[in-house]
């Protein structure tokens, strides 16, 4: 089946072929420092905010924050409890951190 949204951790890995995936409304939501001029592809340069807050090139829990900015099936909350249920404590409050700038960066865009 066809998916509403596909995330990229690594734009490298990002082509047209992506869409053949998704359905006609779906969006994909990319990791990358690139501008990309398409109304289905959704940016956030993941990396920044992992090297700014997490201080790792981890962008696996920001692009998590980002899909609950623009997917209604998946909010902050539930990322949070399950950051609080699976990782270590010493973690949890970065990637909860991590989790929150993403949703408001991609917030304060309006890019849904």
């Amino acid at each position: 089946s066809l998916a509403d949204y596909s995330i990229f951790l690594d734009d490298t890995l990002f082509t047209d072929a992506a869409f053949t995936e998704l359905k006609a409304d779906g969006k994909v939501l990319l990791n990358t420092k690139r501008h990309i001029d398409d109304e289905r592809v959704i940016t956030l340069d993941g990396g920044r905010l992992a090297a700014e807050i997490l201080r790792l090139p981890i962008t696996n829990t920001i692009m998590l924050g980002a899909l609950a900015a623009v997917y209604n099936g998946v909010s902050l909350g539930n990322i949070e409890e399950a950051i609080r249920q699976n990782m270590q404590k010493k973690l949890q409050e970065k990637n909860i951190e991590a989790v929150r700038a993403a949703a408001a960066a991609i917030g304060r865009r309006g890019d849904r």
